[in-house]
């Protein structure tokens, strides 16, 4: 065999026989144990050249010992706000700056309502509308007049024209044989003369019972003029001007005195309204002044009364509250609703 040969051949096999003895020798290298996991990792990157910032006292409880970590104070950097949302670099990462949460601004809050005040009940519609003409409008003969009834029980309707001294200009008579009935149309010219160029007049419209009781009259106060053209102001003769709220219809009442209670927007607000109660043979069974408290100029006023009252036995009547009217007309304005006055 030649030298070299031999050589190569003594190198491997003296090569075999060392790792075979370390094999069988030392066996497989024993772990770190794991509280020196931390140190070994900061040696082993600070041997590679990545170089961690020892936190100060009190900081970065969680990070390991030996990793530092700069604070912005120290430093003289401005301190940025973490967000939140931004998770902690694993070991061995390089630490990058948080970019800033771009957030909206803070949008105006409106203050809670704190007001107790509630809205005014409606007012309903007149059971007598006058469509036609408003408050003080102009007008020459004939007059037009266009009404809407819906009383249901009415059997006699009286339409009519008052001068300024009381004195009867016209009138239309309509009675109802059908009773109730739903809703009553009525139009009617009224031809009329005065004296004068012109003077203060009425229009009024009652609704009579199958008793002979007025239960609804509506007015609308105008100017009477003898020659020229009619000018008609809005209608203002559409919603009830004179409302019960207490008692209720076909209530039954007890004691000997009755509550009434209600608005009211009269003609002249410094005069009371007047309530009775009537029979169905017509005789007062009771009847009182109400006097209007008025919150503002214009607006409805609020009434209260109690209305005594002299019965001996369960009796049908009809409550009834008036405006008086002098001195073109006795009434202006009056409302009504059955009731059951009992001892």
């Amino acid at each position: 065999m030649r030298p070299l040969a031999f050589l190569v051949v003594s190198l491997g096999f003296f090569s075999l026989l060392v790792g075979c003895a370390g094999v069988s020798g030392s066996g497989l290298p024993t772990p770190l144990p794991v509280e020196f996991m931390p140190t070994a990792i900061a040696l082993t990157l600070e041997a590679q050249g990545v170089s961690f910032l020892t936190p100060t006292r009190g900081q970065g409880e969680n990070t390991p010992s030996g990793v530092s970590q700069k604070t912005p104070a120290a430093s003289g950097e401005t301190a940025v706000p973490k967000d939140p949302r931004a998770t902690t670099p694993a070991v061995g990462e390089a630490s990058s700056p948080v970019p800033p949460t771009m957030t909206s601004p803070p949008q105006p809050t409106l203050p809670l309502a704190t007001s107790t005040a509630t809205l005014a009940p409606p007012f309903p519609a007149a059971p007598v509308q006058i469509f036609r003409e408003g408050e003080l409008s102009k007008v020459h003969s004939p007059l037009p007049v266009s009404l809407s009834l819906t009383s249901r029980v009415g059997k006699v309707v009286r339409v009519e024209l008052y001068g300024e001294d009381g004195r009867l200009l016209a009138r239309h008579l309509r009675t109802y044989s059908n009773i109730p009935w739903e809703v009553a149309k009525i139009g009617v010219d009224l031809e009329f003369g005065i004296s004068a160029a012109a003077e203060a007049g009425r229009l009024l419209v009652s609704v009579e019972d199958s008793f002979g009781r007025l239960i609804d009259v509506n007015s609308v106060d105008l100017i009477l003029i003898s020659t020229g053209q009619s000018e008609f102001n809005p209608p203002t003769a559409l919603w009830q001007r004179l409302i019960i709220e207490e008692p209720v219809p076909q209530a039954l009442i007890q004691g000997g005195t009755l509550i009434i209670s209600g608005r009211a927007l009269p003609n002249n607000p410094d005069q009371p309204l007047r309530v009775m109660l009537v029979g169905e043979n017509g005789q007062i069974l009771g009847q009182r002044l109400a006097g209007v408290e008025f919150g503002k100029p214009g607006d409805y006023g609020k009434y209260v009364a109690e209305v005594p009252y002299t019965v001996t036995d369960l009796t049908p009547a009809l409550l009834v509250i008036f405006e008086e009217g002098e001195p073109l007309t006795d009434i202006a304005h009056l409302s009504s609703l059955p009731v059951m006055l009992a001892p």
